[in-house]
C-alpha cells in the first residue's frame, strides 16, 4: 500500500487492537516502557511497526433512571 492512499483506506488494511491500562496517566509511559512492551510483544512472535499513546479524559458513570438529579 503506497503512501498516497487515504488514510482511512490504511487503517482498515492495518491490524490493530487497543489496549487500556487504568491508573497510569499518558506522562507515565516513556521511551523504556514503550521499548519493553515491544520486547515481550516480539518474544511472542507479535511484531508491532509502532505503538501510540492517546491520553483519555477518565470514565464517570452516567446516572439514570430516578436518582437522576
Amino acid at each position: 500500500m503506497s503512501d498516497n492512499e487515504p488514510s482511512s483506506e490504511k487503517r482498515i488494511a492495518i491490524k490493530q487492537v487497543g489496549l487500556r491500562f487504568r491508573g497510569i496517566d499518558a506522562d507515565d509511559v516513556d521511551k523504556e516502557l514503550l521499548g519493553s512492551i515491544h520486547a515481550v510483544l516480539d518474544e511472542q512472535g507479535l511484531p508491532v511497526s509502532s505503538i501510540s499513546v492517546e491520553p483519555r479524559k477518565p470514565f464517570v458513570p452516567r446516572q439514570s433512571g430516578p436518582h437522576r438529579p
